[in-house]
């Protein structure tokens, strides 16, 4: 783990569009799901995604795609590097509606990794552009991108049940109640359920038991916070964790790096 690097890049040209590179990259992650479309190319090592129950393994070339809401996991078979992009939610919708000229539904990819050499080296090159200083290069490259992942993708929307009323209710109170210690029990009352029938409903809809939704939700609003400029201290409070250390935890284990290095990119 020592021999890790993670950089975290944005480019002015491309809004709502963030880059991770990771170099020598040992650590696993556990289950876990992202509010954005995420995409990517491994350079070197072999990693796995688990998925649905099954694990697809990635080596050098091969492409990774993550639709938002898809629970999964990262184990590292050999220490691996590679770029990530993660493409906010809507800013997905709305660039492959205009490529397909469809109505904003995301495409689903039931396998999440792909063999596409000429989409490989393409996001290659859209990672390097992050380097750069013109704009029109991570444009255009990003619109190859997106066009190349289009010819990938089933028209279906995924997750079927991300959107429910129930499991959107669920999300909408533990959103409202981030920093309080709220219990099953309250959730279970104002859903109308059990206790048990809750818990089902959050991993058939959402692909998390309620612990690891609340988990998160804290998360994505912490990234929201720091990328704001707020301070770590703040942050902590804001979204419920115990502390300074009980967050730097947490997000170290499913961002991949610290707060103060994510942060950083944002100044």
């Amino acid at each position: 783990m020592s021999g890790e690097e993670l950089t975290f890049l944005r480019a002015d040209a491309l809004p709502g569009l963030t880059l991770v590179s990771g170099t020598g990259v040992t650590r696993d992650v556990a289950r876990h799901l992202h509010a954005s479309f995420c995409f990517g190319v491994v350079l070197d090592g072999r990693r796995a995604l688990l998925v649905d129950g099954r694990e697809h393994e990635a080596a050098a070339g091969d492409v990774l795609v993550v639709e938002p809401g898809r629970v999964h996991a990262v184990r590292t078979i050999a220490a691996c590097s590679y770029h990530m992009f993660s493409l906010e939610e809507e800013a997905a919708r709305r660039g492959f509606a205009r490529i397909d000229g469809g109505c904003g539904d995301l495409p689903c990819f039931p396998v999440p990794v792909l063999r596409d050499r000429t989409l490989a080296h393409v996001l290659e090159d859209l990672a390097e552009s992050f380097h750069g200083v013109e704009l029109l290069e991570p444009q255009s490259l990003f619109w190859q991108v997106m066009a190349l992942l289009a010819q990938h993708g089933d028209v279906r929307e995924f997750p079927v049940g991300a959107h429910s009323e129930l499991i959107v209710r669920i999300r909408e109170m533990l959103e409202e109640r981030l920093a309080e210690n709220v219990t099953l029990s309250e959730l279970a009352r104002a859903c109308q359920l059990d206790e048990w029938s809750l818990c089902r409903v959050c991993v058939r809809e959402a692909g998390l038991p309620p612990h690891a939704l609340l988990l998160h939700l804290r998360l994505k609003k912490a990234r929201e916070l720091f990328a704001g400029g707020h301070s770590a201290a703040d942050v902590a409070a804001a979204c419920g964790f115990f502390d300074q250390s009980h967050l730097h935890r947490h997000f170290m284990r499913q961002v991949g790096m610290t707060p103060g290095r994510y942060a950083s990119a944002f100044r």
